[in-house]
C-alpha cells in the first residue's frame, strides 16, 4: 500500500509541481536529495565563467523550488490521511518539529 501511495504521489508531483521530477527522486529514495552543485574549475575562459554562473543560478533556483515543493507535498500528504492516521501522527514525539518545518520526508517515514 505504501509503495502504491508513493507511486501516486510521484505521478502527482511530476505533473503538478514545477521541477516535479526532483520531488520524485526524493520520494523514491525516501530522503531529501539535493541537486548536483556546479563545480568551478580552474583556468576558465571568460565564457566558461559565465556558463558556470548561469549553472549556479539554475542550481540555486532548483533548490529553492525543490524545498517549496517538498513543503507543498507535506500538505498534500497530511490532507490524504484519515482522522485516525492524523491523530497517530500528532501523537508522535517529533511531530511538532516536522510539522513546523513541513517536512514531507519525515512525515512519510513516520506514516
Amino acid at each position: 500500500m505504501y509503495k502504491k501511495t508513493i507511486d501516486k504521489l510521484a505521478l502527482y508531483t511530476s505533473t503538478q509541481f514545477k521541477n516535479g521530477s526532483d520531488v520524485v527522486v526524493c520520494l523514491r529514495t525516501e530522503e531529501y536529495v539535493e541537486t548536483e552543485v556546479p563545480i568551478l574549475l580552474e583556468n576558465l575562459t571568460e565564457n566558461d565563467k559565465h556558463v558556470w554562473q548561469n549553472k549556479t543560478n539554475d542550481y540555486l533556483k532548483s533548490e529553492k523550488i525543490l524545498k517549496g515543493n517538498l513543503h507543498n507535498l507535506y500538505t498534500v500528504i497530511v490532507s490524504l490521511c484519515n482522522v485516525e492516521v492524523k491523530n497517530q501522527i500528532r501523537a508522535l514525539e517529533g511531530y511538532r518539529e516536522f510539522d513546523k518545518n513541513l517536512d514531507s520526508m519525515t512525515s512519510l517515514k513516520e506514516i
